[in-house]
């Protein structure tokens, strides 16, 4: 009996033995889950907080405990320890904006200029007007700006050292441009840049000394002879463009 037991002891043993592996294979996955759990946790809380993007002082609320929020909903207005000046910009400058751009800022109520630079883009258009929000930093300090002043800012968009600036009108549909050559109207193809109140940039399609037709004439025009009032493109080269 004793010989018995001694053998189904060391049968029992090797069985074990050879289940460590498979235990070992489970508890490693049970391992690998519950890792993935606690980076989901931390995820969910993380999400779960709203962080303001810079320190300063809550001056008004929009929302209420328990109250559901829709993307690009303002919780709360913070006033920062940086001064700084809100634009509502055009949504096709967007392509144009970044961070860090110089602006030039002034107000109607007292004279000087005052340095400044984009410190962010609100990341949703205003629903109504379909414009961007631009945040812009003073560099600068003046004991005259306060919260609620009305200023003008001038932001620089990037050099452009070869663009060209044409009159805004002359910009037909399909960003096309008419032209006149040799007498004879013809279209031309141009990529556009930033918008300018009245005029608009052209980085690539014209060149120096092109006549642009200002006349609002349609395509139906192109090859047939045509007088107007022209702008020489020589006389309109650009080193940099601003937005107003």
């Amino acid at each position: 009996m004793k010989v018995r037991q001694n053998l189904f002891n060391l049968a029992n043993m090797e069985h074990n033995l050879r289940l460590i592996p498979k235990r070992r294979k489970e508890a490693q996955i049970l391992a690998a889950i519950r890792k993935i759990q606690w980076e989901l946790a931390k995820r969910s809380f993380h999400l779960s907080q709203v962080r303001a993007p810079f320190p300063g002082w809550i001056t008004a609320r929009h929302v209420e405990v328990g109250q559901r929020s829709d993307p690009g909903q303002f919780f709360f207005e913070i006033q920062g320890r940086v001064l700084e000046a809100q634009v509502d910009l055009p949504s096709y400058y967007l392509p144009k904006l970044q961070l860090h751009l110089p602006v030039e800022i002034t107000a109607a109520a007292f004279p000087g200029k005052w340095k400044g630079e984009i410190l962010r883009i609100h990341p949703s258009l205003e629903e109504r007007t379909k414009t961007v929000r631009v945040y812009i930093g003073l560099k600068e300090k003046s004991p005259f700006f306060k919260a609620g002043l009305f200023v003008q800012a001038i932001i620089y968009l990037k050099s452009h050292s070869q663009a060209i600036v044409i009159p805004r009108l002359a910009l037909k549909k399909d960003q096309k441009v008419m032209v006149l050559e040799k007498g004879v109207v013809q279209a031309k193809k141009v990529e556009i840049g930033a918008m300018m109140d009245d005029r608009v940039m052209v980085t690539k399609g014209l060149q120096p000394g092109d006549l642009v037709i200002l006349d609002p004439i349609d395509l139906t025009y192109v090859g047939k002879q045509a007088e107007g009032t022209l702008v020489s493109m020589e006389k309109i080269l650009k080193s940099h463009s601003k937005v107003n």
